[in-house]
């Protein structure tokens, strides 16, 4: 199994302060009722009579800025820590900040692992890393807060902390700076209300982002540079659309997406994991590992599936092993979201659910930071913790399926190759496919009209209005079709209605003959009053009979089959519209309802499926 290098660790459990602080072996109790060391009954003695500096988003510090990060001269430097050692590397006087945007950051530690300080830590050690190396000029300085309730060897806490960074720092020593610029950057006389506090500044020593900085910073990285309100406009517009190019059926998205963009493949390096074509993925193997450039797997069906806590591994893992068992061409690469955990646990755990599951030929994209924040930005749409994703990438397709794992949930593992696109084909091949629907259907079983029946000749060469109702009753589309009715006529066309509400079996078994039938269907089920019904009609308990025909023949699994439906069927007896209420409803009776937008309805059907909380979104 191959692994990136681990990263360095900063966070701490429960338990593992404890263990660090009063040794193995230590009580919880016993743990929580020592008293902290001197440096922390001081600080919180001193937050309560210090005084704070107010600090303003779109002014400057008030004071020299320099006066304000030495606490009026207490503190005489900075410190840079040898990152990966806790150890301090230099002495930083504080006229190395000027000309250069300088990002302070407070933060309560030692960081607990269920605090969401801790992923936004990472983000800014890993921005930092590169912001620092480029232009415009960068510099953070990051503060410590010590716990004053559990941990007990500050110090030890402190160095542990800061050996993951390579920024500067206030020195532990000066704990009265620290406490005096968390409380002036939190706004609390108190310190830090909810673990972490940040303030972005320009060279002119203006304030340009309070703690929505930290947020910045942890869905867009280094990318958010020079740190402007159009920077964030442009990653935004691209972000929209690359999610468009992977959803383009929804009605909202053909709007975001011109045509030049279309006329170019969608890439998977390019596009999607923004790394260099020529990068080497590995395939997690028992025995070896197999190795494939982006560049290969760009020219094959590719499935990318976003890992962030494996809940969806299982079910793609199936999908998988039956397109193999297939020869259906698929390859699964596993992106690493290694957010909101600790990288060495991440890996740790993601290797024991894949050799528990027996994934062999599965590819890992290792834990890339400009290619995950953006996919997490685009699939968590405001959400702290997006859900996985599985997201289909044909080769040499102008677009995607963003919306794989769902398709497998929906429709099952045999509907390769798992996107809209290819279920929408071979849907409207089959409806294109079936026979007239009244020969078939309709007038196998029987119309009737005020009585008397009804033959087949009577609707040939017309336009017929299929209202198949499950058990709505006489609702608004009944109301509209009554209002319409004469002009429907007076267009030469009808309204053909299919009670399609079933009746229990006992009560058909506790009936004595067909009358006491339909007036229990009548009175107990459909809430129509068929004698008042202008139109044509199947019999209740004829149709009661033809539910399952009806059901198999004209719907699909991702049909609710509740409420009503009204299908528009031409002259020939084809299906060619699946959705004429909102045409009705919205301009009335026109020759136009019965033109052929088969493939548009379901495709309409198919952008609004309930089938993820990205609809939401929208």
């Amino acid at each position: 199994m191959f692994f990136p290098d681990a990263t360095w660790s900063f966070v701490e459990s429960e338990a593992d302060q404890i263990r660090k602080t009063y040794g193995y072996g230590c009580d919880d109790s016993e743990a929580m009722n020592v008293d902290s060391d001197k440096e922390g009954i001081n600080l919180v003695s001193n937050l309560t009579k210090r005084k704070t500096t107010k600090i303003t988003k779109g002014k400057k510090i008030k004071g020299r800025f320099r006066r304000f990060l030495s606490n009026h001269g207490k503190t005489t430097h900075l410190v840079r820590f040898k990152q990966g050692y806790g150890e301090i590397d230099e002495h930083v006087g504080f006229d190395f900040l000027r000309g250069k945007y300088l990002l302070i950051c407070c933060f309560t530690v030692p960081i607990l692992s269920y605090d969401d300080s801790a992923e936004k830590c990472r983000a800014i050690i890993e921005a930092y890393n590169e912001l620092s190396q480029k232009n415009p000029p960068f510099e953070m300085i990051v503060v410590a807060k010590m716990r004053t309730d559990v941990v007990y060897n500050q110090k030890a806490a402190f160095d542990h902390f800061y050996s993951a960074f390579s920024c500067l720092a206030i020195p532990f020593s000066d704990f009265e700076t620290r406490g005096y610029i968390c409380s002036s950057i939190s706004g609390s006389n108190l310190g830090l209300d909810d673990g972490n506090s940040a303030i972005l500044v320009d060279p002119n020593g203006i304030v340009l982002h309070k703690d929505e900085a930290l947020e910045y910073f942890f869905y867009h990285g280094s990318d958010w540079a020079p740190f402007l309100g159009s920077t964030l406009h442009d990653i935004y517009t691209q972000d929209e659309v690359l999610r468009s190019r992977l959803d383009p059926m929804h009605p909202f998205n053909k709007d975001r997406v011109n045509d030049d963009q279309l006329k170019t493949p969608l890439s998977l390096y390019g596009d999607i994991l923004c790394c260099d074509p020529s990068l080497v993925l590995r395939r997690f193997h028992a025995e070896t590992d197999v190795a494939c450039s982006v560049l290969d797997l760009s020219r094959k069906y590719v499935g990318l599936y976003l890992c962030i806590n494996r809940s969806i591994m299982e079910e793609i893992k199936k999908a998988h092993d039956n397109c193999l068992a297939k020869n259906q061409e698929l390859e699964i690469v596993l992106v690493c979201m290694s957010f909101s955990e600790e990288t060495n646990l991440y890996y740790t755990e993601l290797c024991n659910a894949m050799r528990f599951l027996n994934i062999k030929s599965w590819f890992l994209f290792d834990y890339n930071s400009k290619s995950c924040r953006r996919l997490w930005r685009i699939f968590g749409q405001g959400y702290w913790y997006p859900e996985e994703k599985l997201i289909i990438i044909p080769p040499n397709c102008e677009s995607g399926e963003l919306h794989g794992i769902e398709i497998i949930k929906k429709f099952g593992i045999n509907e390769y190759p798992f996107t809209r696109t290819s279920i929408l084909k071979r849907r409207l091949e089959y409806l294109r496919s079936l026979p007239p629907v009244f020969s078939s259907l309709v007038f196998k079983n029987g119309l009737t009209q005020n009585g008397l029946g009804f033959n087949e000749e009577q609707l040939q060469g017309k336009n017929v209005l299929l209202y198949l109702d499950f058990g709505s009753g006489a609702d608004k589309l009944y109301r509209l079709l009554i209002q319409n009715y004469e002009n429907i006529k007076a267009m030469g066309s009808e309204v053909v209605f299919v009670p399609l509400r079933g009746v229990e079996k006992h009560v058909v078994e506790h009936c004595w003959n067909r009358q006491m039938v339909e007036r229990v269907v009548i009175e107990y089920r459909t809430g129509f009053n068929f004698e008042e019904m202008p139109w044509p009609y199947m019999p209740p308990w004829i149709a009661a009979k033809s539910k399952s025909d009806f059901k198999k023949t004209l719907f699909f699994p991702e049909d609710d089959r509740i409420g009503s439906y009204l299908f528009a069927v031409g002259k020939d007896g084809k299906i060619v519209s699946r959705n004429v209420e909102d045409r009705l409803n919205t301009d009335g009776v026109t020759e136009s309802l019965f033109d052929d937008v088969l493939e548009s309805d379901l495709a309409f059907r198919f952008a609004h499926m309930p089938i993820s909380r990205d609809d939401d979104y929208y």
